[in-house]
């Protein structure tokens, strides 16, 4: 079983993290774009929702590829430009309605889950050879 440094930096993991981050990109767009009141919940609150989503995102796509600041750069306008196309989307779903406050609290968590993913990094650094 590998350690959590490992999970964390080796590149052999990394296309574990893809699969989870396509996974989750998934179950999200299905969530978000479902009609009306059939939008499934954690019982906190759309916003609640909303933060913890795109928090996931944002640490499984930081986990993805070795840590750099142009990755994490394209990783946080690739999920803020998502969750803009989920509101937008929204607009065209019987019983929904996009929201720019979303937008925000997507932003609020891609940064939290980026700056998360980069705390774990640094807590459990690379094991030395």
């Amino acid at each position: 079983m590998p350690t959590l440094p490992q999970l964390l930096h080796d590149r052999a993991h990394h296309a574990h993290w893809r699969a989870l981050l396509l996974l989750l990109l998934a179950v999200v767009g299905v969530a978000a774009l479902a009609p009306g009141t059939g939008a499934p919940s954690l019982g906190a609150g759309d916003k609640v929702d909303h933060l913890l989503a795109f928090v996931s995102l944002a640490v499984a796509a930081a986990l993805s590829w070795p840590a750099t600041r142009g990755r994490a750069a394209l990783a946080a306008f690739g999920l803020l430009a998502y969750g803009i196309l989920i509101e937008l989307a929204q607009t065209q779903v019987p019983g929904r309605q996009g929201d720019g406050l979303d937008v925000a609290v997507d932003a609020a968590g891609i940064v939290l889950g980026l700056a998360l993913a980069q705390g774990l990094r640094r807590l459990w650094p690379v094991p030395a050879a």
